[in-house]
């Protein structure tokens, strides 16, 4: 059973449907699906979660081997300090991640924002996430916003809003969306996820 990164489940929910299968093959193997910004991710947790400083909290990133992977999520921490640096949030430490199941257990999704912060009047749930060409808008978000806010919202963080920031673009999507609409977005999401896995 694959499990996707969140940051892999909004992509699904940016693609167009004949990229998904392509995008779901390489999940198909046990050990495939190379999650090319794991390091971002865990840059960022330290930078604007844990409070360390720039240098330090990408000290795995300068470590990659590989040039464009090392360039790449190197760029894409630097768009977050910018974005921090201009937008002036305060920051907090994010909750432990979650597990959400898929229907018949096909797949399961980690959910684990990087930080938590307070900005433009509002708590928020942050999740970064970069693409090279891929942008995130608010209608194509809303299944990973609802799953974002479903998975949180029995817990100490149930009134904050669920947002995803993406670097690539400098903004932060969360601030509108329907909340009915994105249920059902979600559930004709992960329900395709599931057929597609299936065939």
């Amino acid at each position: 059973m694959p499990r996707f990164a969140f940051s892999t489940f909004v992509k699904m929910a940016l693609l167009p449907s004949h990229e998904l299968s392509s995008e779901l093959e390489k999940y198909s193997k046990k050990g495939s699906g190379y999650d090319f910004y794991r390091t971002l991710r865990a840059a960022s947790k330290r930078f604007a979660g844990d409070g360390q400083d720039f240098p330090t909290a990408v000290e795995a990133i300068a470590a990659l081997k590989t040039g464009p992977e090392r360039a790449h999520n190197l760029a894409a921490a630097t768009s977050l300090k910018d974005w921090i640096s201009k937008k002036k949030p305060k920051l907090y430490p994010p909750p432990e991640a979650k597990i959400y199941q898929g229907p018949k257990k096909k797949f399961e999704i980690r959910i684990e924002p990087e930080f938590t912060m307070e900005f433009d009047g509002a708590l928020w749930l942050v999740h970064v996430f970069n693409s090279q060409k891929l942008r995130v808008t608010p209608t194509a978000a809303e299944p990973a916003l609802h799953l974002l806010k479903r998975k949180y919202a029995d817990t100490e963080y149930g009134n904050y809003s669920p947002g995803i920031l993406d670097l690539g673009a400098k903004r932060l999507v969360g601030k509108v969306w329907n909340s009915n609409r994105a249920a059902k977005n979600f559930s004709h999401l992960v329900d395709d996820i599931t057929r597609r896995l299936e065939d």
